[in-house]
């Protein structure tokens, strides 16, 4: 075999394992996003739980804006702890106020 073919082999064996690699690190790339995504609506989902919970209990024991509610309470309403999937941190934070996310852009959205 000449050295030129040889080269080309190796090139062509390059050129095809990079066929193949490329698509499988951007089927990678995208699970990854799609799993944050995920991830940050469970947790928009439990800020909402947590949200109504305090409401509701804020409403039923004649809470005004800006007291807290005790988190015993939350836990009795089954809606805390809560833990977000990427690991956050919740902050219950007192009634009229959102509960908030320690994850970047784990926030309930403004209507």
């Amino acid at each position: 075999m000449s050295n030129l073919k040889i080269r080309r082999a190796i090139i062509y064996i390059c050129l095809l394992a990079a066929a193949v690699s490329f698509p499988l690190a951007c089927s990678q790339l995208r699970s990854r996003r799609l799993a944050a995504g995920r991830d940050a609506y469970l947790c928009i989902d439990n800020l909402r739980v947590i949200d109504t919970s305090k409401e509701w209990y804020a409403h039923q024991h004649g809470l005004k804006p800006g007291e807290n509610v005790p988190p015993e309470a939350l836990i009795e309403l089954h809606a805390w702890p809560k833990k977000c999937p990427s690991g956050g941190k919740y902050t219950i934070n007192p009634v009229g106020v959102d509960p908030l996310c320690s994850v970047p852009g784990h926030r309930i959205p403004k209507d």
